[in-house]
């Protein structure tokens, strides 16, 4: 029975993708075709300017415009219908052919201009900048969280339900702004700008210092932003259960509070706290990929900012699907994740009795 849900929510979720990127290329098909036309058109105008046209007239010289033009077209397949050329398009995404960019500011750092080249490049860096700032946003929601339900209306409780009308919804590059400003210009207190040092320092430990220096302050400036609203969902969550009859009998029993909110609270809500912990992730993936561009780090974030400044549709989109593709993933995943989690689901008609 787990396994048939395993399979379907796969299953269901390729579904998802694959009609997303269907629709995503049939929106973006014109885009991409003006884009390949204005290829095709300093092409032509480099083999007008190297081809020898002495002794041609007017005529003779703007038909061989047109059949420099017309055979560019064939190879870039401009004249095949609209259905077959999206067809065509989605067709190399199933093999994560995303193209080639076509500007030489966002070349890779081994001279690689295909987009899965640039992807997988900066990917790294981002992964690990998200997990770290999602784990700690999710560690310091969770105390708050759990504290603030603990006693609801309470004064730490209306500080904390304050700081998070203050900080949801507020931009984390706006943000990390001013901490660049206080942090790396002010107070000097931070690198900036890169991975690591160059030439980087001997030794792992030493590396993997050098390492977390440069990660600090973009991974505490989205976990301090993001970590108020999960806090506020996670005393959505847990306040309902603080006054049930089973928290009651633990606390007449003389159970400490502490563990009677671990023990008995967390433990009936830790689907819907799993749940907004892995929605706080893609949503910070998704959202606050620009952070990357204040600190100047390497990674998807400031190479999807160079795709943009340098009108580099391919590599946009190449960056787009991708993270399309991660949502997806994870929502699967979490999907799974709850269904073995909440026992209810499991279970035909437990959540009815």
């Amino acid at each position: 029975m787990v396994i048939a849900f395993i399979v379907r929510r796969i299953a269901i979720g390729i579904l998802t993708y694959l009609v997303t990127v269907a629709g995503f290329l049939a929106l973006l098909n014109t885009t991409l075709d003006a884009t390949v036309y204005a290829d095709i058109t300093m092409a032509v105008r480099a083999a007008m300017d190297a081809a020898d046209l002495r002794g041609l007239d007017e005529g003779e010289i703007r038909a061989k415009r047109a059949e420099i033009e017309s055979a560019l077209e064939r190879s870039y397949g401009l004249d095949r219908p609209f259905l077959v050329r999206v067809a065509a398009r989605f067709a190399r995404l199933l093999k994560f052919d995303f193209g080639t960019s076509r500007s030489s500011q966002t070349a890779g750092r081994y001279g690689s201009n295909r987009v899965i080249d640039l992807v997988a490049e900066a990917l790294p860096s981002t992964i690990v900048l998200f997990v770290v700032s999602s784990g700690l946003a999710v560690a310091a929601g969770l105390a708050i969280g759990l504290r603030m339900a603990a006693r609801p209306g309470g004064t730490f409780d209306r500080v904390a339900v304050t700081a998070t009308m203050f900080f949801f919804g507020t931009p984390a590059w706006w943000v990390a702004s001013f901490v660049v400003i206080l942090f790396v210009y002010q107070l000097r207190w931070f690198p900036f700008a890169a991975l690591h040092s160059v030439p980087l320092p001997t030794g792992a430990v030493a590396r993997l210092l050098d390492y977390a220096s440069y990660l600090v302050l973009p991974a505490l400036t989205i976990a301090a932003v993001r970590c108020w609203g999960f806090a506020y969902r996670v005393r959505s969550i847990t306040v309902p259960l603080v006054d049930t009859d089973y928290v009651t009998a633990a606390r007449g029993r003389g159970i400490p509070e502490r563990r009677v909110i671990g023990a008995h609270v967390l433990r009936v809500a830790m689907p819907g706290v799993a749940t907004q912990a892995a929605m706080l992730l893609v949503d910070s993936l998704c959202g606050d990929i620009l952070v990357e561009r204040v600190f100047a780090r390497p990674g998807l974030g400031s190479l999807l900012w160079r795709a943009i400044q340098f009108n580099d549709v391919a590599l946009a989109a190449g960056i787009l699907l991708f993270l399309t593709l991660l949502f997806t993933v994870t929502v699967v995943l979490l999907d799974i994740t709850y269904h073995l989690l909440d026992p209810r689901i499991r279970v035909p008609g437990a959540a009815r009795s």
